[in-house]
């Protein structure tokens, strides 16, 4: 019997794959699923590319602290330095920053895909 199965992790990642299952006792192997390149994550190395992951999820649809941006970033395995991160806040086109020194918040400015 084959059976083809598709799955997606938590991050979005989608995985695609055929297993054959043989009667018990039969001996064969398994094949194993491999990812599908069209929807694999973007390439999440620089805190730049993260946020952008961010914002197309819809995370700064409210106001985010520092601390929650990296609460954030946690959840999808990017652990980035504080200096390199409030860099590349700063420099999102994308966001706008509120607030006074030591208590910045960000929001988006527009919509993903806008």
């Amino acid at each position: 019997m084959k059976v083809k199965l598709t799955i997606e992790d938590d991050s979005g990642r989608t995985y695609h794959g055929e297993v054959v299952l043989d009667s018990q006792g039969s001996g064969k192997t398994v094949q194993r699923a491999e990812p599908n390149p069209k929807h694999a994550s973007p390439n999440l190395k620089k805190p730049t590319s993260a946020l952008k992951h961010l914002h197309e999820k819809g995370i700064f649809k409210t106001r985010r602290s520092f601390g929650e941006v990296e609460a954030e970033l946690e959840k999808i395995e990017c652990n980035f330095p504080k200096p390199s991160l409030a860099k590349a806040l700063d420099r999102a086109e994308f966001l706008t920053r509120h607030g006074t020194r030591g208590s910045y918040h960000w929001i988006q400015r527009y919509k993903p895909g806008a």
